[in-house]
């Protein structure tokens, strides 16, 4: 009775044993099946074997896995964790930004811009403990930095301020490098458009001598000029109301042209008035200014006003360069106008302003006329002026040969030309620059 207890109790065990290892080979055989059944099917071979295949699920995975970089959000892991993945990563698709203590990586050198960028190494990798900041990198993968990365503001259009729109406004850097870029771009102008003479100066040269301190105009002379009488009738206006005769009534806005003798086609005559004779040595001055003269209504009011700016020459008064003080004399021609080698007829003369003709005419409408402005007129010839001018200009100072009307009173001497009362271009290398 007892042997039968006890075999009946070890038969219980021995049972319970066999049981619990099939159990246990049955489990350890259905892990790799359950890990088979969900693990992703295979490619197959022929894909694997097509190589337009291949590189359509390469292309597929790579863009892919940029567009989740690009949509991934900053992450913060310990540094311990960004070390070991940035070693175990691929050299192609991370680039770790931060490297040892010891050894610091320098950071790419920048293209130079308008506005110079200082450098700015990347911070060593902290230490263990501290946290690395995980962002996207611009190849699709990720990239590893010591700091939390600075997020780029994209700069929108603020909303129009009621009763119209609010101008846009520029960086710092922006306006900088555009003053850059523009102040170049007109030193190139410049240069582009100096004088190309022998002897001319350029345009930034003539610009600084025109701030030169100017002389003081004498207010006395010991020179005489002698009177001749006019062969029409006296001027119907009063000369410092005459828009023919006092060129400032007119008046004249600059315009850009070419500072430089010009050829202009079309007819010439055999005899103008050379400009180069009005320096003591013929020259050719360098040119640093050009303007358009006003029109003059002769309708209007008493004795005219102002007109429209003209327009139908490029330029009308010129800018020479001079040197202040330096003697001037009446622009020569070969014709006389009066015995005794006469040619010019002053008809306007003030402190600063003289008014030519090269007839015997009290008008600027039967020949040629040249308007100076900017000079120190010779004070015996404004006294011999202003007393014909008072006497009813029956008689008017006339001028030979290199003989002295003034002198510089600048650094620029403004010329006009005109033929039968008409503006001409004084810049005219047929007409007034014969030579050069």
């Amino acid at each position: 009775m007892l042997t039968q207890i006890v075999w009946s109790t070890r038969g219980r065990r021995v049972a319970l044993l066999v049981l619990a290892v099939a159990v246990l080979a049955v489990a350890v055989l259905a892990l790799p099946a359950a890990a088979w059944l969900h693990a992703p099917a295979a490619p197959a071979a022929s894909a694997a074997a097509d190589p337009r295949l291949r590189e359509l699920v390469a292309r597929s995975t790579q863009n892919a896995l940029a567009e989740q970089a690009e949509a991934l959000p900053v992450l913060r892991v310990p540094a311990a964790l960004a070390q070991d993945a940035a070693a175990a990563a691929d050299a192609s698709r991370f680039q770790v930004a931060a490297a040892a203590q010891s050894a610091p990586t320098a950071t790419p050198t920048r293209a130079p811009t308008a506005t110079p960028v200082p450098a700015t190494p990347v911070p060593a990798m902290q230490p263990a403990g501290a946290s690395l900041f995980v962002v996207a990198a611009a190849d699709g993968g990720l990239r590893y930095v010591a700091e939390p990365p600075t997020p780029t503001v994209v700069p929108t259009s603020p909303p129009p301020a009621l009763g119209g729109e609010q101008p846009a406004q520029e960086s710092p850097e922006q306006e900088s490098s555009g003053q850059v870029a523009v102040t170049t771009e007109l030193m190139q102008i410049a240069a582009a458009e100096a004088p190309s003479a022998e002897g001319a100066q350029t345009e930034p040269e003539a610009a600084a001598a025109a701030v030169e301190s100017t002389v003081a105009c004498p207010t006395s002379s010991s020179r005489s000029y002698t009177t001749i009488p006019i062969a029409s009738a006296p001027a119907a206006h009063p000369d410092a109301a005459h828009g023919d005769l006092n060129l400032g009534l007119r008046g004249w806005e600059a315009t850009a042209a070419a500072l430089e003798v010009v050829s202009i086609d079309g007819p010439s005559d055999g005899d103008p008035p050379r400009l180069d004779s009005l320096f003591a040595s013929p020259r050719l001055p360098g040119f640093v200014s050009a303007a358009l003269v006003y029109d003059w209504d002769w309708g209007c009011g008493a004795h005219g006003c102002r007109g429209a700016l003209m327009e139908h020459r490029e330029v009308m008064l010129l800018g020479l360069a001079t040197t202040p003080g330096e003697p001037l004399t009446a622009p020569d021609r070969s014709a006389q106008i009066y015995g005794g080698g006469f040619k010019v007829l002053v008809l306007y003369a003030d402190v600063g302003r003289l008014t030519l003709s090269y007839t015997r005419d009290d008008s600027v409408a039967n020949g040629y006329a040249v308007h100076l402005e900017g000079l120190c007129v010779d004070p015996a010839l404004v006294e011999a002026y202003r007393a014909a001018n008072a006497a009813g200009r029956g008689v008017l100072p006339a001028l030979r040969d290199d003989e002295l009307l003034g002198s510089a009173a600048g650094a620029v001497l403004q010329v006009a030309v005109r033929d039968r009362g008409v503006f001409l271009d004084p810049r005219s290398r047929k007409d007034w620059w014969r030579g050069y």
